[in-house]
């Protein structure tokens, strides 16, 4: 590992877990220094390529998936769900803007989360909060929640076995969305938004049938948060370190500090990769992050996804902007329309409003065509489950539908007919 990759731990380390047995942390690690790679190092040099047309405008970026991915749901069939939904949403989205649609999912490796509040409490009971498969059980309880260094080959396993899913899916691409429920259930959702689909669908479809080598690849992402496994997970290939667990991981708004330890460990490898940004950043934090994480100004090596939420986007994006337009950054820029309008129901459910979302999206479409500089991507979390955990839109869900089908257990996701709802309005605005 470089020099840069292999000294982050010198340096104050966030929202990291606290392991009592130091002993069996340090032998799992070394298992998975061992580890045959999820990934192949020359699969990033195409991504990055992508990346960098997106940021000119040439293609744009969907990525999208869980908040936080379940030991539990690495299951073949699940995962050519969600794959068939990030696919048919990047065809319609692909369909609508006349250009390219790279589809980036938050899979293979989404299973730490960062959290604000470390105790979870109940009644007179206070224990750790759920960290994230990788680290903990949800159930409460103290065996539960301690966080158990095993997770983390159970993590790795549950990564590799949903890789090959996804390698035996896109196998098997073509035949799966002609004669499989993935189109049929697009058009579907796709009725009560009375878009005008069905024939460009079929057509769409009859294309991808009939040529095969129009559908992109499918890439992978994750937040890397637990900086112990992804350092395990890291490889040299002819000179150069990539991060091997994922293409495309980033650095979450709570570990963005520039001069702390997760910028320091995405300074050192070479996949592409992202940071949050937030109503924490200003321009001058902002060039601080360009400068570390892309030095040699390499176009679609950086992508910054704001998320401010739609009160404070107006007034906090456009100077990021005017920054990295002034130094003439290479940055990718994406949207993440969710994570900034988040709220609590008056019983305490946390929920996020689909006109927020789309208002604060549509917000971000104006904000870069008036300042000159191109949005290249949404970022979403979202499930192919039938979920309610989101409010409003065409569904017209409200608080009471909550109960219905709440089944995540960190953040709330769109379902199927919400996300193709705010491509909808993405497009239409766009």
């Amino acid at each position: 590992m470089n020099e840069l990759s292999s000294q982050w731990h010198a340096f104050p380390c966030q929202q990291q877990p606290t392991y009592q047995n130091k002993a069996l942390l340090d032998e799992t690690l070394a298992t998975l220094k061992q580890a045959a790679p999820l990934i192949c190092s020359n699969e990033l040099v195409t991504l990055q390529r992508l990346l960098a047309k997106a940021s000119s405008g040439e293609a744009f970026v969907l990525q999208g998936g869980n908040c936080a991915e379940l030991f539990s749901d690495c299951q073949q069939q699940l995962i050519i769900q969600k794959l068939m939904m990030l696919r048919c949403l990047s065809l319609f989205l692909e369909s609508k803007l006349n250009k390219p649609v790279i589809p980036i999912g938050r899979i293979a490796g989404q299973y730490a989360k960062p959290r604000t509040v470390l105790h979870e409490i109940r009644g007179e009971i206070s224990l750790p909060s759920y960290r994230g498969d990788l680290i903990n059980q949800a159930e409460f309880n103290a065996a539960a929640r301690e966080p158990d260094p095993k997770r983390l080959l159970l993590g790795y396993q549950a990564a590799a076995k949903t890789m090959q899913y996804i390698c035996d899916y896109l196998a098997h691409e073509t035949t799966l969305l002609k004669d499989h429920y993935g189109w049929q259930r697009l058009l579907t959702e796709a009725k009560p938004l009375e878009l005008e689909l069905p024939l460009t669908w079929q057509e769409i479809i009859k294309s991808t049938y009939e040529n095969s080598n129009m559908l992109a690849p499918i890439y992978t992402s994750h937040e890397a948060l637990l900086l112990a496994y992804e350092a395990a997970l890291t490889r040299n290939d002819k000179q150069k370190h990539y991060n091997a667990g994922t293409h495309f991981p980033w650095i979450g708004m709570r570990t963005s500090s520039p001069d702390k330890d997760h910028i320091l460990y995405a300074a050192g490898i070479d996949n592409p990769i992202a940071v949050k940004i937030g109503t924490q950043v200003n321009a001058d934090y902002l060039i601080e992050l360009v400068k570390a994480l892309n030095p040699k100004n390499q176009a679609g090596r950086l992508t910054l996804i704001h998320r401010f939420g739609r009160e404070y986007i107006t007034e906090l994006l456009p100077p990021l902007i005017k920054a990295a337009n002034h130094a003439k950054y290479h940055v990718t820029w994406i949207c993440d329309p969710m994570h900034g309008n988040i709220h609590y129901t008056t019983s305490g459910i946390k929920t996020r409003h689909l006109h927020d979302i789309i208002d604060e999206m549509c917000q971000a479409i104006e904000i870069h065509r008036k300042h000159g500089s191109v949005l290249a991507g949404l970022h979403i979390e979202m499930t192919e489950e039938h979920v309610t955990e989101c409010l409003g839109g065409q569904q017209q869900l409200t608080e009471v539908d909550l109960s219905y089908g709440y089944k995540s257990l960190v953040d709330p996701r769109l379902n199927y007919g919400q996300a193709l709802e705010l491509l909808a309005h993405f497009a239409g605005n766009y």
